[in-house]
C-alpha cells in the first residue's frame, strides 16, 4: 500500500526537508503508487474554515493580551506622577477694586501663581529601564546568513514585547530646551506565524485517490540583542513635561533564529518519521555588522517628579517608526527539480520594519546644580486723597503705572518679581464733612446687656469674709523674708501694738499681713500647733535643693518666734521639693507659685477667713461698653475716646485710620464715689484734611444709700459674701478648707434669703475653658449649699474679668475663686 501525495507549488520546498519523514498512511484504498503530480482544486471543507478561523482568533487574542499588559505597564509608571503631591508654589490673593481701595494704604494684589522651572539643574545624569510593544511589517522569507526557508514568505503584521536598561544624560539649553541622550540594551524576540492550506492525496491510481485538504503552520521564532543610541531635543510644554524629537539608531550585536512547521488534517495531525507533531527544520545564528544599523524617528513625553532638590523620578513614553530594515533579508527563490531533489535560488531583497511603542521610568540626579526659578507677577497700588470743588460723588482715578522686574533668592529659589505699581488718586467731593456716633451699653455679670443704661451704686451692710491664703511667695533661689510681699513687724513692740482691724477691705492686703494675722491668732491660742512646709520650684537653680526649703521655713519660723514670742516648740518644720499639690512647671506662672511656704494649723481658728463689717456699695451695671463709630469720606487721621466724670478722665483712647469696634470699660466703686454726678463719654475724630467731629453721650448715675433706704423705708438688704479658694490646679473637687467654710455659708442662708455663685479664674488658659472650669465649681457649690432653683443664681466669669492683679502668685490664687453672696432683705 503506497501514499500518493499531491501538494500544491508553495509546498514543494517545505519537502525538500519534510516529505521523507511523513508516516505511511496505515488505512487507504488498495492500489498501485500512482507517480506524477496531482493538482486538484482544494476543496473549502469545514476543517479548512475552521482552521482559519482558529488561526485568526488567536492572533486577535495575540493582540488584546498585548496591548491589556502595555496599557497595565503604563498606569504603573505613571501612578507615582498622578499621586504625586503637586510642588506648585501659591500666594494670598488679596484683591483691591479700584472702587474700594484704603486710602494711604499700599494694597498687594498677586495676580499671577508662583511657578517654578523643573528640572532646575544644568546637567541630569540617571539609569532606567523600559519596556516596549513591537509591531513588525515583514516580507522576506530568509534572513542574511540563513539557509532559504522552505516556506511561504513571513508576509504581513505582527507584534511582540521587549524591554531594556540603560543610561541617559539631560542637559539644559534654556528654560525651554534641552538636550538629551540615551544608551541602552534592549532585546528583541519575535515570531513570525502563518499558515497555508494544500491537499494529499491516498489510493492506489489516480482514479480511486482521496484527496484530504492540509493546514500547515510555519513560525520563525528570532532572538535579538540590540545596541541603541538616541539623541533628541525635548521642549518643555509646562511646569513639569517635556515633549522629545529625535532620532534612534539601533546596532544589533547578537541574533539567532529557529524555524519549524507542523501539519493537520481532518484525519488527525500528522507526525514525522520521528514521532514528533513539529519539526524544527532550522536552528542557528545570524552574522551582525555595522551595516546592520537600523534608524528609527522617535517622539515622546516625559514628566520630571522632584523626590528632592537633586534627584527626580522621571517616568517616560515613546514611539519609535523605522526609516530602514531591521537586518537585511531576501523574500525567497525560485524551487526547480523533479522528485525528491529541490534547489532554491535566492532572488531579491525583501524587507522587515518594526515600529514600537515603548513606556519607562528614570532615577535621574543633578551635577552642576542651579536653583530653581520661582515666577510672580505684584500689583502695589497707591491712594491718596484730595477734597476735590465741583464734583458731587467721590471718584478714584488711576495717575501713573510703573513696572520693574526684581531678580533675588528666597529660601533655596531664584525670585523674578515683576512689580507693577500703579497710583490712584482719589477725590472727595468739598462738601463731604466727618461724623461720629457713640454708643453705650451696660452689662450685667451674667452678660445681660442694656441700652442707655443708668447707673445705680448702692450701698448696703455687709459681712466680707477673706478667706487667708496659706502660701509665702519667695523670689527664685532665695528665703530673705524681705524678698516677700509681706509686711514686716521689726519689733516685738510694734507686733503690741498691730491690731487687724487696720487691715483694708481687700484679699491682697490681708494676704501682705498673713504672718501678722497667723501670729497673733497663735499668740491668744496657746493650744494651737503649726506645720511649715519650705517648697522649690524643683528646677534651675532649685532642683534638688531641700536645704533651701529648709531656709525658707525656717525664716518663717523665725519671724514668729522672734516677733510675736511664739515658742519654737509649737511649730514643727518640714521640707520637700515641689509643694504636695503643685501648679504647672511648664509655665512661668507655675514656676513662681511653687517657690512657697505652706502653713497648716491643728486649729482651724489659725487660719480661718478673716471678717470686715462695713458698709459697701454695689454697682448695677457694673461694666459699659463703648462702641464708636466715625464716617470720614476723606480718610480718619486720628480719633479719641474719652470717659469722664466731673472733668476728670476715668478711661481714654486713641488711634489712627482704624477705629476700635468697641472698648468694655469695668467700673468700680470707689472710682464712682457717692455722689449722682452723671458719666460723660465724648468721641472725637478728625480726617485728613484736618477736619474733625466730635460727639458726646452722657450715662446717669443713681445713689441708693443705707440712710436714704432708711429715710423713705426703702427696701433693704444685708450682703454676706464668702470667698472660698484653694481649689486643686485644674479641679472643680471641694477640698476640706472650703467645706468647714461651706458649712458656716449654709447656716447663714436664710428662707428669704437670695445666693448668688460667682466663679472666677486666672489669666492662665483660654477664656473658654476658665469660663468651664468656673461653671465647674460653681455648680459644685451650689449642690452642696441645696438652695432652691428660683433662689440661686450661678455667674461663670472665668478670666473675662480678673479680680486682681495677676502678675504675683497671690494676686493669681486670690484669683482662682468661687464667691459666695447672700442677700437677705432687711426688716422696714
Amino acid at each position: 500500500m503506497k501514499l500518493c501525495l499531491s501538494l500544491k507549488t508553495p509546498f514543494l520546498p517545505l519537502f525538500q526537508y519534510t516529505a521523507p519523514l511523513i508516516k505511511e498512511a496505515t488505512s487507504v484504498a488498495s492500489g498501485g503508487f500512482v507517480a506524477g503530480r496531482f493538482k486538484p482544486q482544494i476543496p473549502r471543507s469545514p476543517f479548512i474554515k475552521g482552521a482559519n478561523a482558529t488561526l485568526s482568533c488567536v492572533q486577535r487574542l495575540h493582540r488584546i493580551g498585548a496591548s491589556s499588559i502595555f496599557l497595565a505597564c503604563l498606569f504603573l509608571l505613571f501612578a507615582p506622577a498622578l499621586f504625586a503631591q503637586d510642588r506648585t508654589d501659591t500666594v494670598t490673593i488679596n484683591t483691591y477694586s479700584p472702587n474700594i481701595l484704603i486710602p494711604n494704604k499700599r494694597a498687594t494684589d498677586s495676580t499671577e501663581k508662583l511657578r517654578r522651572e523643573l528640572p532646575g539643574y544644568q546637567w541630569l545624569f540617571g539609569f532606567y529601564g523600559f519596556g516596549s510593544y513591537e509591531m513588525h511589517n515583514a516580507n522576506f522569507a530568509y534572513l542574511r546568513d540563513m539557509q532559504p526557508i522552505c516556506c511561504p514568505n513571513a508576509t504581513g503584521n505582527f507584534t511582540s514585547f521587549g524591554g531594556g536598561l540603560g543610561g541617559v544624560i539631560d542637559l539644559r539649553l534654556s528654560n525651554r530646551f534641552q538636550i538629551q541622550t540615551r544608551f541602552n540594551a534592549s532585546l528583541l524576540s519575535t515570531t513570525f506565524l502563518k499558515g497555508t492550506h494544500d491537499t494529499v492525496g491516498f489510493g492506489e491510481d489516480q482514479a480511486r485517490m482521496r484527496v484530504v485538504p492540509i493546514l500547515a503552520e510555519h513560525k520563525l521564532g528570532i532572538n535579538a540583542i540590540n545596541v541603541q543610541f538616541q539623541p533628541t531635543l525635548g521642549i518643555r510644554l509646562a511646569d513639569q513635561l517635556f515633549l522629545d524629537i529625535g532620532v534612534n539608531m539601533a546596532l544589533p550585536v547578537a541574533m539567532d533564529y529557529v524555524y519549524s512547521d507542523s501539519l493537520r488534517s481532518e484525519l488527525g495531525n500528522h507526525r514525522y518519521k520521528n514521532g514528533e507533531g513539529t519539526l524544527a527544520a532550522q536552528r542557528g545564528s545570524v552574522s551582525v555588522s555595522l551595516q546592520n544599523l537600523s534608524v528609527y524617528a522617535l517622539g515622546g513625553l516625559q514628566w520630571y517628579i522632584p523626590l528632592t532638590r537633586s534627584t527626580f523620578l522621571t517616568p517616560f513614553v515613546r514611539y519609535q517608526h523605522p526609516l530602514t530594515d531591521v537586518v537585511p533579508t531576501s523574500i525567497g527563490g525560485v524551487v526547480t527539480g523533479n522528485g525528491r531533489d529541490f534547489t532554491a535560488i535566492p532572488l531579491t531583497n525583501g524587507s522587515w520594519r518594526m515600529a514600537s511603542v515603548q513606556a519607562g521610568v528614570a532615577y535621574q540626579w543633578g551635577e552642576g546644580s542651579i536653583n530653581p526659578i520661582v515666577r510672580e507677577t505684584v500689583y502695589e497700588r497707591d491712594t491718596t486723597t484730595t477734597i476735590a470743588q465741583g464734583i458731587q460723588t467721590e471718584r478714584i482715578r488711576r495717575v501713573s503705572t510703573e513696572k520693574g522686574l526684581v531678580v533675588g533668592e528666597q529660601n533655596g529659589l531664584v525670585l523674578e518679581r515683576t512689580v507693577i505699581h500703579e497710583s490712584y488718586v482719589r477725590e472727595v467731593p468739598q462738601a463731604a464733612a466727618v461724623k461720629a456716633a457713640l454708643t453705650i451699653t451696660g452689662i450685667d455679670l451674667d452678660g445681660t446687656r442694656q441700652a442707655n443704661p443708668t447707673v445705680v451704686i448702692e450701698e448696703f451692710e455687709s459681712e466680707t469674709y477673706h478667706p487667708l491664703l496659706p502660701h509665702i511667695f519667695f523670689a527664685d533661689d532665695a528665703s530673705d523674708l524681705k524678698q516677700t510681699r509681706q509686711i514686716q513687724l521689726l519689733t516685738p513692740k510694734a507686733a503690741d501694738a498691730w491690731t487687724s482691724d487696720n487691715i483694708s477691705n481687700d484679699a491682697l492686703s490681708v494676704h501682705s499681713h498673713l504672718l501678722n494675722i497667723v501670729g497673733q491668732r497663735m499668740a491668744k491660742n496657746p493650744a494651737a500647733r503649726l506645720l511649715i512646709t519650705g517648697c522649690t520650684s524643683n528646677i534651675g537653680a532649685e532642683r534638688d535643693d531641700v536645704e533651701l526649703s529648709m531656709k525658707r521655713a525656717k525664716a518663717v519660723q523665725n519671724y514668729l518666734t522672734t516677733v510675736w514670742r511664739i515658742k519654737a516648740d509649737r511649730i514643727r518644720l518640714q521640707a520637700r521639693t515641689l509643694p504636695e499639690k503643685p501648679s504647672s512647671n511648664d509655665i512661668a506662672d507655675g514656676v513662681a507659685e511653687n517657690r512657697r511656704v505652706e502653713l497648716s494649723a491643728t486649729t482651724p481658728d489659725i487660719l480661718a477667713p478673716v471678717v470686715n463689717r462695713l458698709i459697701t456699695r454695689s454697682l448695677t451695671p457694673p461694666s459699659l461698653e463703648l462702641r464708636p463709630s466715625i464716617d470720614a469720606p476723606a480718610g480718619t487721621r486720628s480719633w479719641t475716646m474719652r470717659l469722664l466724670r466731673n472733668g476728670s478722665a476715668l478711661a481714654q483712647w486713641t488711634g489712627t485710620n482704624e477705629v476700635s469696634e468697641k472698648e468694655v470699660w469695668r467700673m468700680e466703686e470707689k472710682v464712682l464715689g457717692e455722689s449722682e454726678i452723671p458719666l460723660v463719654a465724648t468721641l472725637t475724630a478728625t480726617d485728613l484734611e484736618e477736619r474733625s467731629a466730635s460727639v458726646e453721650e452722657r450715662v446717669t448715675v443713681k445713689q441708693v444709700t443705707v440712710k436714704k433706704k432708711r429715710a423713705e423705708q426703702l427696701d433693704d438688704k444685708r450682703l454676706e459674701r464668702f470667698s472660698l479658694m484653694l481649689f486643686d490646679f485644674d479641679r472643680a473637687e471641694l477640698n476640706s478648707e472650703n467645706l468647714g467654710l461651706l458649712a458656716l455659708i449654709k447656716q447663714r442662708i436664710q428662707a428669704n434669703s437670695t445666693v448668688t455663685v460667682l466663679g472666677y479664674g486666672d489669666r492662665v488658659g483660654s477664656k473658654e475653658y476658665n469660663r468651664d472650669l468656673a461653671f465647674r465649681r460653681c455648680v459644685e457649690v451650689k449642690n452642696f449649699l441645696q438652695v432652691p432653683e428660683n433662689r440661686v443664681k450661678v455667674i461663670p466669669i472665668g478670666n473675662d474679668f480678673l479680680l486682681h492683679d495677676n502678675s504675683t502668685p497671690e494676686g493669681r490664687s486670690y484669683c482662682r475663686i468661687v464667691q459666695v453672696v447672700i442677700a437677705t432683705p432687711l426688716q422696714k
